[in-house]
């Protein structure tokens, strides 16, 4: 490679061997230090999504035994379809760089398409309202960590130089993450969106990702993405 050209990136290195059926080379080895011993692929859902959308049957996985997916939730579509063409089963993480990793599938753990589990070793997560009062199975809130009286292991302890938005970030015993979702009675936690980003129509709150998930179910969809448009001072619709 020539002095003056910059090396390619993960991004463009996978789409080459997308374009070129060489799926098979990314399980072998790549230049990114993959071995054929390695076992576990951890990826935005971006990466399983531009996979599923190429003939994965003849390729050899060779000893790959976890697939894991974060920064984003995980359409349930694109999950099943890699179950299917893989026979491996996507496990969902979730967190932020102020906690580490807050939620996850842990292996033997059932699976329930489009949670991101339940809370890691440490952490107390919760679902709370807007009076830091923690709710009932089912009920949307605020996903929170319990931070008093002893604040866990692995939490940030404050943004530097910013009292202002470490206060804004803490309500009652607990750091609030700023994310919206619920949490089911086996204690599976659903990721609805940002706080400011989840609509409000006819009552019924709905979240980003929801809007994306029912789009990407219908068989002449690819890609889809969903966003808020504010309309007015107060107006905010799906866009």
């Amino acid at each position: 490679m020539a002095k003056d050209q910059d090396p390619p990136s993960r991004w463009e290195y996978m789409d080459k061997l997308l374009q070129n059926n060489l799926f098979n080379e990314l399980i072998r080895g790549s230049p990114f230090g993959l071995s054929q011993d390695f076992s576990t692929i951890f990826g935005a859902p971006t990466l399983f999504r531009m996979l599923v959308q190429h003939d994965l049957t003849s390729s050899k996985f060779m000893n790959l035994q976890h697939c894991v997916s974060g920064g984003e939730p995980l359409n349930p579509e694109v999950m099943e379809q890699w179950k299917r063409t893989t026979g491996l089963t996507i496990c969902e993480v979730y967190g932020q760089t102020e906690t580490g990793i807050v939620c996850s599938v842990f292996k033997g753990m059932k699976i329930k398409p489009g949670s991101m589990g339940k809370a890691v070793p440490l952490y107390d997560v919760q679902i709370i309202d807007e009076n830091a009062n923690v709710l009932p199975p089912g009920q949307e809130g605020e996903i929170a960590i319990r931070i008093k009286p002893k604040r866990p292991l692995g939490l940030f302890s404050k943004y530097i130089d910013n009292p202002e938005k470490t206060a804004s970030s803490e309500r009652g015993n607990y750091f609030v993450t700023g994310d919206r979702g619920t949490m089911d009675e086996e204690g599976y936690f659903w990721f609805l969106g940002r706080s400011d980003d989840v609509i409000n129509s006819s009552g019924y709150r709905i979240g980003p990702s929801e809007v994306e998930n029912a789009l990407i179910e219908h068989p002449a969809v690819v890609e889809s993405a969903s966003s808020i448009l504010l309309i007015g001072a107060s107006s905010r619709v799906p866009s």
